[in-house]
């Protein structure tokens, strides 16, 4: 098992019935320790939303885990969301504009190195690190920043125990597995505790903040 500590940083599936989905995520919260609740959704209009948070925000308040919402930094702002999490770096001061100083705003780099380095120099609260262009993790983009940069990334891509290994050992400080795992057939908590058996967890970090 490695030994580098890290957490979990989780996203929701692109589509789901929020009654039900907050039943899974209520198993995996009691289960795992978890860093940070993303809510990623595609094709959804502003009630969609609205409805994910009222429904999800009780469990992450209970865990103390922080919710973010992906692109959306108008509507975190309203329901009291710790932040999003931005797929262009364009819109990072749109967004410190509507959360405020002390807000949760991480920026998704994918595999620019440039976009990365200067996502952390606007403040940004932590990078977001791939997929690799062929899937997995960007191990040897982890690797860079983790070497240069005190901010803190988050690995997307985690879909392997082996990719899970490889993240951690390049230097990740947040896992974020292929949200796939919230369908396996043996549920969520077993999916993820197999994805993350070789790993070690540190239960003192701090969420993306």
């Amino acid at each position: 098992m490695t030994d580098q500590a890290c957490r979990l940083y989780l996203v929701t599936p692109p589509r789901f019935d929020p009654e039900v989905f907050a039943g899974l995520l209520e198993a995996v919260l009691a289960a795992l320790d978890i860093a940070s609740l993303e809510i990623r959704l595609e094709d959804a209009g502003p009630d969609d939303w609205l409805a994910a948070v009222n429904a999800l925000m009780p469990l992450t308040l209970a865990h103390d885990v922080a919710l973010l919402l992906a692109d959306r930094p108008q509507i975190a702002a309203g329901t009291g969301c710790d932040g999003v999490c931005l797929s262009f770096l364009e819109s990072y001061a749109e967004a410190r504009r509507f959360l405020g100083e002390d807000a949760i705003i991480g920026v998704a780099a994918r595999g620019s190195r440039h976009e990365a380095m200067e996502a952390g120099e606007r403040g940004a609260a932590f990078v977001g690190i791939g997929p690799a262009a062929e899937g997995g993790v960007d191990a040897d983009l982890v690797s860079w920043w983790a070497d240069l940069m005190e901010v803190p990334c988050v690995a997307f891509g985690v879909r392997t125990p082996e990719d899970a290994v490889l993240a951690v050992e390049a230097g990740a400080d947040f896992l974020c597995p292929d949200p796939a795992f919230w369908e396996a057939a043996e549920g969520p908590v077993a999916a993820l505790t197999r994805l993350l058996a070789g790993v070690a967890f540190d239960d003192d970090d701090d969420a993306p903040a």
